[in-house]
């Protein structure tokens, strides 16, 4: 996750505190969707009031 963080950081307008929670673990093969999923929950973020 702190890869996949480093990765996208840009994606944030202003700077957040973030807490991620994992409550499955993943295996290598589903790295793709779980950075969409990432990808898609730091989008979100800017536009959160």
């Amino acid at each position: 996750m702190k890869e996949l963080f480093r990765n996208h950081r840009e994606l944030l307008e202003t700077p957040h505190d973030l807490w991620v929670v994992i409550k499955q673990r993943f295996g290598h093969d589903e790295r793709d969707e779980v950075e969409r999923l990432f990808v898609d929950a730091l989008i979100r973020v800017n536009y959160r009031k």
